[in-house]
């Protein structure tokens, strides 16, 4: 029997989910006790579902799509790796490098965005950070592309959204731009790093090792008897 291997970027995306599910639970339960009218209290409760409640239902439905998705390609994939004697590992980044790499694009996209900054509307603060989350989740991985979507957010809001230099969400309209950012960030996230994790798999299951070893050669002849006794036949394809 084979076991089910959950991918990381499912794993990611769960966790991502619990995570801001548990921040819009506790949002509300903060709201019961530091709001005085009903009013307030619905704009908090609003605030925390459109912030957190519906990235984390679709970040929970994504990771379960794709769970699905890899249930039925888990099984061949084992059984040829069980068949194989040496299994190849394909060289992947090193956990550290991967998130220094997420750092990197994330400057890199937060100077490019100063730099056109004159050229843009005045409410497009997130272009050049879609970019640094597509590459860091191609090169590093899920882990790093979520290290990379909250420092982009975190320079978005702060630099590039009214008001200026605060990382609150005090309106329904920072809440909802934010909430986007980051659904569109992980669904980008998880394509890419699911996409690099299926070239991988394909490299190492189309590696000489991974086949069984060396091709055999065609032109020799075969020396052994048949598993019955008898002679073995040689078939010439010049007749």
């Amino acid at each position: 029997m084979v076991a089910q291997v959950t991918s990381p970027v499912v794993r990611g995306l769960r966790r991502v989910a619990g995570v801001l599910a548990i921040l819009t639970v506790a949002v509300v339960f903060a709201s019961l006790n530091f709001t005085s009218t009903a009013a307030d209290l619905l704009f908090l409760a609003a605030l925390a579902a459109v912030a957190f409640g519906i990235p984390a239902l679709i970040a929970f439905f994504v990771a379960m799509w794709l769970d699905e998705q890899s249930e039925g390609q888990q099984r061949p994939v084992e059984m040829q790796r069980s068949a194989s004697n040496e299994a190849v590992r394909v060289p992947t980044m090193a956990p550290v490098k991967s998130y220094v790499i997420a750092v990197l694009c994330v400057a890199i996209a937060w100077g490019i965005r100063h730099a056109i900054d004159p050229y843009l509307l005045a409410y497009a603060p997130y272009p050049t950070f879609f970019l640094a989350v597509a590459i860091t989740g191609w090169l590093g991985g899920f882990g790093p592309a979520i290290l990379a979507i909250a420092l982009s957010t975190a320079l978005a809001r702060y630099f590039y959204m009214s008001p200026l230099h605060e990382l609150t969400m005090d309106s329904v309209l920072t809440a909802v731009s934010i909430s986007m950012f980051v659904v569109v960030s992980l669904l980008l996230a998880a394509v890419t790093a699911t996409l690099n994790a299926a070239l991988r798999r394909i490299q190492q299951l189309t590696s000489p090792s991974m086949a069984g070893g060396t091709a055999p050669d065609l032109n020799e002849h075969p020396r052994t008897a048949q598993s019955d006794g008898s002679p073995a036949v040689r078939v010439d394809a010049g007749v």
